[in-house]
């Protein structure tokens, strides 16, 4: 039974306030402050103890008290939350940073409070205004898939009874192409590496800038060292540019029958250690080179994160579109998508190349990565085993070989099928038995040679049409009834 008291301390204190002491559904003794009129914490005390029995005898879910208590919460305080946990993951803070900006815009383009308040059709809407924005379809994906992550997890960690956004799909980014990168050729990456060469370290890229109120258009010179040694690993491991800036040199291993290179999961893009292997030659090429470098310093640190102006004025000192008709691009990413193809059309199989590219589906390896050009194809087809000496085999109904006679075999037994079933000859249940013999025997090889026997005849009496040396005989069949094959 609960009681109101006053504490010792307050007893000679006008306006103190009254304090509770019950028994929770535990029968742990709670105490608790309540209000100055005695009756009002009455009342309290009488509701909290009635509260207590109730979750002894069952009566109320504590698990529904913890949602409801989510529900009170202030949305941006599970965001916070939310934010905790993806860090906790070992995502990067750029993705982490990411995730919670699409969450934080969604949020407030909707106008959710709380997160009871989260519904489809708002989000749907935001989705729609992402759109008529100028967003491609890849890019709304990836908010709205930020946004789904977070209905996920509330209903993982019981705070939602139900994913409120379970019914939104994601749209077709095939349908919405903006940025196709394509591969290079054996050739171009050649030329490329070479003129970066050549460049030495400084790139001249352009640069525009505002003056005044007005936009002009200006160079800009960055030093970028090595990077044709930066090509030739990005094509030769299809390690990404941030996997890359944080190699140093002893992260290869040059020695070993098969030489290695090596992420650390921090830099990874799906956070574990990644030992890549080499070739020989690629390995000769960087032994000298890494000679020279201290084997604790990253190589390319100070790589800058936006290749793209770089690397497009090195493919235009090699004399190499970054753009092509289909309009797909080159950009540094692409060197990624050229290791891939290419050994997707060394005839690799497709698990070990899933593996070497480190994906996490084998779709994403052949259909993204993978591009496969007219060229492939028809080196493909001539692969095959020739069909010349079978087509010089050809019958007189225009197939060949073994195809022929087994329509033809196919042919005899359906056509006497049918002239038993018109009754010409037997009406008995059994006169389809003539094809195959009382003792259920098939025909003869030399009756099933010609592919259409003498006793085929017309269903409706009519004389035979067909005329000699025709390759289809205008005869009027009928499919035999199943039960009678059986």
């Amino acid at each position: 039974m609960a009681s109101v008291f006053k504490r010792s301390k307050d007893r000679n204190r006008r306006n103190a306030r009254w304090a509770i002491a019950w028994y929770d559904e535990s029968n742990r003794r709670r105490t608790k402050l309540a209000f100055t009129d005695k009756a009002a914490s009455e009342r309290l005390a009488r509701k909290l103890d009635d509260e207590a029995r109730a979750r002894r005898e069952g009566l109320i879910d504590p698990a529904q008290e913890r949602f409801a208590a989510h529900a009170k919460r202030p949305i941006t305080e599970h965001v916070e939350d939310f934010r905790l946990y993806l860090a906790d993951k070992g995502n990067t803070q750029k993705r982490v940073d990411r995730v919670v900006n699409a969450i934080t815009a969604a949020v407030e383009a909707c106008g959710w409070p709380n997160i009871t308040d989260i519904d489809g059709p708002a989000m749907q809407a935001h989705v729609a205004s992402l759109r008529s924005a100028g967003l491609s379809n890849a890019a709304v994906n990836a908010r709205l898939q930020a946004v789904k992550s977070l209905s996920r997890w509330l209903v993982t960690n019981h705070r939602l009874t139900s994913d409120p956004l379970a019914s939104l799909r994601m749209l077709n980014a095939r349908a919405d192409p903006r940025r196709v990168r394509r591969d290079l050729r054996d050739d171009e990456l050649q030329r490329l590496t070479r003129a970066a060469e050549a460049a030495g370290d400084v790139v001249v890229i352009p640069k525009r800038y505002r003056a005044k109120g007005v936009l002009k258009t200006g160079i800009r010179r960055m030093c970028v060292p090595q990077r044709a040694m930066l090509y030739r690993l990005a094509a030769g491991t299809g390690f990404r540019l941030s996997e890359l800036k944080s190699l140093t040199p002893r992260s290869f291993n040059l020695d070993a029958d098969t030489p290695t290179v090596t992420v650390e999961a921090a830099y990874s893009k799906r956070r574990r250690q990644d030992v890549q292997p080499m070739r020989l030659d690629l390995a000769e090429v960087l032994r000298p080179f890494l000679a020279t470098l201290d084997a604790e310093e990253c190589i390319w640190a100070k790589v800058p994160s936006n290749m793209a102006p770089i690397i497009r004025a090195d493919l235009e000192t090699a004399g190499i579109d970054p753009v092509d008709d289909a309009g797909r691009v080159i950009d540094f990413h692409s060197l990624r998508h050229t290791y891939i193809t290419r050994l997707a059309t060394a005839g690799v199989p497709p698990r070990v190349a899933q593996s070497l590219a480190r994906h996490s589906t084998i779709t994403l390896t052949m259909d993204r990565y993978s591009h496969v050009r007219l060229a492939d194809e028809s080196a493909a087809l001539e692969a095959l085993p020739s069909i010349a000496d079978e087509t010089a085999e050809l019958a007189a109904t225009g197939t060949a070989g073994r195809t022929a006679q087994r329509i033809a075999q196919r042919a005899a037994i359906s056509t006497v099928l049918s002239s038993a079933e018109c009754g010409t000859a037997d009406r008995s249940p059994h006169a389809h038995r003539g094809a195959w013999g009382n003792d259920r025997k098939p025909l003869a090889a030399s009756q099933l040679s010609d592919p259409v026997p003498q006793v085929a005849q017309s269903c409706t009496g009519e004389k035979e049409r067909a005329t000699r040396g025709t390759r289809t005989p205008d005869l009027c069949f009928t499919k035999a009834p199943l039960y009678r094959l059986s």
